[in-house]
């Protein structure tokens, strides 16, 4: 018997003007989404990283909602956040360093 999963993620959009809006995706992704006419949408996730250009932000947000469900997915399965994980592999450098 085949079991299905169904996942649910919330997501707030703060529109800042007609072309630019900041979202938040659960707790696991935040950024900016850029719209502009005839050219498409850019998503950027923390401030800094560029998720990628899509022809529609229909496509935008697909996208958003994957990398947010693939990031809740490996927090469940290794127990720890993104953040923690980055402090844990920080913390062992810097012991070994000095």
């Amino acid at each position: 018997m085949k079991s299905i999963h169904i996942r649910s993620v919330e997501m707030k959009l703060e529109p800042i003007n007609k072309s630019v809006a900041l979202f938040e995706c659960g707790s696991a992704v935040t950024g900016v989404i850029h719209t502009v006419a005839n050219e498409g949408t850019t998503v950027i996730v923390g401030g800094n990283y560029v998720l990628g250009t899509f022809e529609c932000s229909h496509c935008a947000l697909s996208d958003i909602f994957s990398l947010s469900l693939a990031i809740k997915s490996a927090e469940d399965n290794f127990g720890m956040n993104y953040q923690q994980y980055k402090q844990s592999i920080s913390a062992g450098l810097y012991s070994t360093i000095h």
